[in-house]
């Protein structure tokens, strides 16, 4: 944090400096606005490398200056021509090298030849203004010669030395010019380097992307306006990685992105947001836009906080099937006993989908659900009395056998029939008599829906037929 300071502070002498070179406002510019000149940076190179001996080796020339031109260009800022007068910073590279070897004989014995397989390279990248430098990072790199080798490949000359394997080493050149323009810039360089061809540049500039702090969330928050998918792929994931509460609410508008791997993404990285993310989504269940409904009933339910159960059962009324169904499959993983009623009513939808999600949940739900259920088969309204005796024989709790016997006596015959298909999907063998019994019922639904039920419980097929049925009972009950 202390370096990032410094870094804006240096940059605030910078911006006055170049507002200085380039004069003050005449009275007829006073009321314009003025802009901040550009800034032009010269990139001077200085390289050397010398051999086992230490004698300099000419005719090595590492490719530091293209490396570090587009990588300034990605940060939006712009590289002077070398021969260019037009310039406010300089950037300077200074950088030493060494080419290492060792002998390497056949079989191991005698004495070999001296290959140059091995290299070292260090040296230093300041950023300066009129001379005085303002930003220096050091860098290093090594390759040690290895033990053995394929003499076919190898040369004797120094300028064999593998000299541009050690530019992207962890601490060498290509890791520390991208940390050195990251803390000049804005997150927006490293978003830009990953798009770079070379899978080097890639890698590093998506490590300390992902690294970034709490002082570039407002950055990266602005950046969510992007239309670039990849962009925002890489800023989501970043946000996610810092876990800032205040990225949350810009997050939740990203739900509504037409690219549906960029929605996903933002889901993911909402999730990870835990308890502090609640309250958020939960305001969001009322966003006009579909997609945002539906991916925040997904990670309410993921999150499985009960501060969620209300607002969800409130969205088992929305307008859209599928967010009606993202929310019971919610209020399923919330397994909070509040729920049971009202999915009990839900289960009226008219979208099959849902009404099949809304038996899944219930049976979540568990044994909380069954003793509700229970309860519910004394509702004061017929049909969901008649629900509630169907999801029983879904979720075939045996606790729920008596309270089933005694709904075959309900006085509406949908009950009746609704309980006797829950007895044959228990399979309790405390019901077969009870269901003989209301066999005889004049109704043909209550009729078939027993005999069905006798059937699976018995294994016996007697039809609607009331008599075989309690004959073969007379003979086979114990």
């Amino acid at each position: 944090m202390k370096n990032i300071r410094f870094l804006r502070v240096v940059m605030l002498l910078i911006s006055l400096f170049l507002y200085a070179s380039y004069g003050y406002a005449t009275t007829e510019q006073k009321n314009e606005k003025l802009e901040e000149p550009q800034k032009i940076i010269r990139i001077v190179v200085e390289q050397s490398y010398s051999d086992k001996t230490y004698s300099p080796v000419g005719g090595i020339n590492l490719p530091f200056e293209s490396i570090a031109q587009k990588l300034l260009e990605y940060a939006d800022l712009k590289v002077a021509h070398p021969e260019s007068e037009n310039y406010n910073l300089t950037l300077k590279i200074q950088a030493k090298g060494e080419a290492l070897g060792t002998e390497y004989s056949t079989f191991g014995f005698g004495k070999g030849t001296y290959y140059y397989t091995g290299a070292s390279l260090e040296g230093e990248i300041s950023l300066e203004l009129s001379g005085i430098p303002i930003h220096e990072m050091s860098f290093s790199g090594y390759i040690f010669p290895p033990g053995r080798i394929d003499r076919s490949q190898m040369s004797s000359l120094p300028t064999s030395a593998p000299f541009k394997d050690t530019l992207w080493q962890t601490n060498s050149f290509g890791p520390v010019i991208i940390k050195m323009i990251e803390e000049i810039s804005s997150p927006k360089f490293l978003i830009n380097a990953m798009k770079d061809e070379d899978s080097n540049v890639r890698e590093f500039s998506n490590r300390l992307l992902y690294g970034l702090g709490e002082e570039a969330v407002d950055p990266l928050i602005s950046f969510l306006k992007e239309e670039d998918s990849f962009i925002l792929l890489k800023v989501v994931t970043a946000l996610g990685n810092i876990k800032d509460p205040r990225a949350i609410e810009p997050l939740i508008g990203v739900l509504k992105n037409k690219d549906s791997e960029v929605r996903e993404s933002a889901v993911v990285v909402l999730k990870r947001f835990g308890e502090t993310g609640v309250e958020p989504l939960i305001s969001a269940l009322q966003a006009e836009d579909l997609e945002v409904r539906r991916n925040v009933t997904k990670i309410l339910g993921q999150l499985k906080d009960s501060r969620a159960v209300e607002p969800l059962i409130v969205a088992l009324k929305d307008e859209d099937a599928e967010v009606r169904k993202s929310a019971v499959n919610a209020l399923g993983q919330l397994k909070d006993s509040r729920a049971v009623e009202p999915l009990i009513v839900a289960l009226k939808d008219e979208d099959s989908k849902v009404r099949e999600n809304i038996v899944k949940a219930i049976k979540e739900i568990g044994e909380a659900a069954v003793d509700i259920l229970i309860k519910t088969l004394q509702s004061e309204d017929f049909d969901i009395r008649v629900l509630a005796a169907w999801v029983l024989g879904q979720i075939g709790d045996s606790r729920a056998t008596d309270p089933l016997i005694a709904a075959l006596q309900d006085k509406e015959f949908f009950v009746q029939a609704k309980a006797a298909e829950a007895l044959g999907e228990i399979q309790d063998s405390r019901a077969i008599e009870p269901l003989i019994e209301i066999m005889k019922s004049e109704n043909i639904l209550v009729k078939k829906h027993t005999a069905d039920a006798l059937k699976k419980i018995t294994k016996q097929s007697f039809g609607m037929d009331y008599k075989a049925w309690s004959k073969w009972w007379k003979e086979h009950k114990e």
